[in-house]
């Protein structure tokens, strides 16, 4: 070939680009598709971390909650295993084990699964990847409630004045959602394992409050349902209630229906009784003294209870029955009404005082911190020393227990 024809032959191929797209796309195709499954296994490498993660907290919320209600640590431990089986861990990629925390008890889930290199195995020889997941989850003690504000819309529970409250060996709850949900002021001060609320700013300053078991106050728990929701009272249209009685005042009360009652002197109430005192008031005047064993007292169609502070009570509820662990019952169906304790030092009452709808305001040396004292009502104020206590193993109320799993949460 002449030179001249090489020469324009190699001239032309310089300037020629035709096809040099496909060139540079065949040379880096290899490296798009590396790059593209290695990320398609770095996801799905994420996505089993992912599932496994979820499988482990299920499993760890199942021991724990077998945990709490049970107390046995080796159902816990199978009721965890369940869970991580039902959620896609096999049994030999899962452990289970209890963990002792400073102030609790607590399960821990770990799960680690072995999975194969695809097209990292091109890069990295080591034979597979290693996905783990973990969880930890403790359990508060179980936490029983002795002063009760039911109402979600009302005021909870207010201290005041040189008020001191004292729940003894017990905690304090309030389903009030308002900013009032807990409050004191002046000079009162509250005792309590711990005081927890459904609201979330308590106005409670650390000055006015100790915790026997928590470490600071909880506020935004779930409201705790009404303990007593299925009482109702006697038949009225059988004896002994089918006679209202006109007011009373006597030293010897059997069960019956009244308008209205007034205590005064030394009163003795017969064991076992039930009253019911119908749109009137139940009230006390002078220096009392009322005793009575296995009592029950219902207010209905508005009745209100005014105990005055002169009053000394030494009153148990029945400990079996319908009406078990109940001294005073007040009426679900009224609007809410004002009921007033102002009892004396040596005042004593094992059961409850079960005020759905009303304000309980307590009063005076109201001293009930011994025993086992329940206190439900719709809303509290406490002017005075007053007090609860949940030393119940011989009395018939039923336990107020806050949600066990209310207590529960991850550590990590």
């Amino acid at each position: 070939m002449p030179v001249h024809h090489i020469s324009s032959f190699v001239s032309n191929f310089r300037r020629d680009r035709e096809g040099a797209v496909a060139v540079i796309v065949a040379l880096a195709f290899p490296v798009l598709v590396g790059v593209l499954g290695l990320g398609t296994e770095v996801g799905y490498w994420y996505k089993v971390q992912a599932d496994m993660q979820r499988a482990v907290d299920l499993a760890t919320h199942a021991g724990a909650v077998e945990l709490a209600e049970s107390g046995d640590e080796d159902k816990a431990i199978q009721a965890a295993y369940s869970a991580a089986l039902l959620n896609g861990v096999d049994a030999g990629e899962i452990e289970v084990s209890l963990v002792e925390l400073a102030d609790s008890e607590a399960i821990s889930v770990t799960a680690h699964r072995h999975a194969s290199r695809y097209f990292s195995g091109l890069l990295v020889s080591d034979g597979g990847m290693d996905i783990a997941a973990n969880a930890t989850g403790r359990i508060l003690p179980e936490r029983f409630i002795c002063i009760l504000a039911l109402g979600p819309g009302g005021d909870g529970i207010t201290a005041g004045g040189s008020a001191s409250v004292d729940a003894n060996g017990c905690s304090i709850h309030s389903n009030s959602t308002g900013s009032t949900s807990v409050t004191a002021t002046g000079s009162s001060f509250i005792r309590a394992d711990c005081i927890s609320m459904a609201g979330s700013s308590p106005y409670l300053s650390t000055s006015h409050y100790t915790l026997g078991e928590c470490p600071n106050l909880e506020p935004g728990l779930p409201e705790i349902d009404d303990p007593y929701a299925d009482i109702t009272p006697p038949n009225l249209g059988l004896a002994p209630f089918n006679n209202l009685q006109s007011s009373r005042r006597e030293s010897q009360i059997s069960s019956g229906r009244y308008d209205s009652m007034e205590w005064k002197d030394n009163v003795q109430i017969d064991d076992g009784a039930t009253i019911v005192i119908d749109g009137g008031r139940l009230y006390t005047t002078g220096k009392t003294s009322i005793t009575g064993t296995g009592v029950t007292i219902f207010l209905i169609n508005g009745a209100r209870l005014d105990i005055g502070s002169n009053t000394t009570m030494s009153l148990t509820a029945k400990n079996s029955g319908d009406y078990a662990g109940l001294v005073f019952v007040g009426d679900r169906t009224a609007n809410t009404e004002n009921h007033r304790f102002r009892g004396g030092a040596g005042t004593s009452l094992q059961g409850a005082v079960y005020l759905p709808t009303g304000r309980l305001d307590m009063a005076g040396g109201t001293g009930v911190t011994n025993g086992c004292t329940h206190l439900i009502a719709y809303e509290f104020d406490f002017i005075g020393n007053s007090g609860a206590a949940n030393n119940c193993d011989s009395v018939g109320v039923r336990a107020i227990r806050l949600n066990k799993m209310a207590g529960f949460g991850f550590v990590n």
